[in-house]
């Protein structure tokens, strides 16, 4: 803060406390990723961002990325449930991964980002992870349009 400036001033405001109305949310057989039984269960770990909005017929339809692997899937909330999509959306055509950490939705797009990070094991630079992903939303079905 800049000293004598009106922010160095301002009252700091209590931060609020937010708890959750509930317990983690059944997602029935969950995401099917058609990987051997260790990768399927860590695929399967690795949700890392979610961005939900409503389709024309007021459906929640959320957009799930993982830090594993190079696609990002679907699913629709309802009362309580996470009710899982089986279609896929290829992120990268190439081999590189993008360790996707984040997801958003302005209601016009989707944005998925990389971790931008270097390598875990050996701190390497990782230019495939260093990416922010636009694409259109559908508003009538919620999910990506495609080309």
């Amino acid at each position: 803060m800049v000293p004598g400036s009106a922010y160095a001033r301002a009252p700091l405001l209590p931060v609020p406390s937010v708890q959750p109305s509930s317990g983690p949310w059944t997602s029935g057989e969950g995401f099917s990723f058609g990987l051997g039984k260790k990768k399927e269960a860590k695929a399967r770990r690795s949700v890392s961002g979610m961005a939900c909005s409503l389709s024309t017929v007021q459906q929640r339809i959320c957009l799930l990325v993982f830090d594993e692997g190079v696609e990002v899937r679907y699913a629709t909330l309802r009362e309580g449930t996470l009710v899982v999509g089986s279609e896929r959306v290829v992120l990268r055509a190439d081999a590189g991964e993008l360790d996707a950490e984040g997801a958003a939705t302005d209601g016009s797009y989707f944005y998925v980002t990389g971790s931008h990070s270097a390598k875990r094991s050996d701190c390497q630079s990782n230019p495939h992870s260093r990416h922010v992903l636009r694409f259109r939303r559908d508003p009538a079905t919620g999910r990506a349009l495609r080309s």
